[in-house]
């Protein structure tokens, strides 16, 4: 059983990667939708690239959300490392 008591998304994801072996990291070729969970498919269309839902047809590129759960994994990542130190 896991306890969460803090709010901090960063300080959690650390202990969570600490205590069951996570890594902390983006893989694009395993990414689901988050409204109906199916496996996204890339799609290279330039300038950007874009992930498209198969099953509910949603659209999702790296914007504002995608930078901030970068930031997230990223301080995650460095919480866990000052941990371990």
């Amino acid at each position: 059983t896991f306890y969460i008591s803090k709010n901090d998304s960063p300080e959690v994801l650390a202990e969570l990667a600490k205590r069951y072996g996570i890594k902390l990291r983006f893989d694009r070729n395993r990414t689901r939708c988050p409204v109906c969970n199916s496996p996204l498919k890339l799609v290279n269309d330039k300038p950007r690239e874009e992930w498209i839902c198969p099953n509910c047809g949603k659209r999702y590129w790296r914007g504002s959300h995608w930078r901030n759960i970068m930031k997230t994994i990223k301080d995650a990542g460095e919480r866990l490392a000052s941990s371990e130190a």
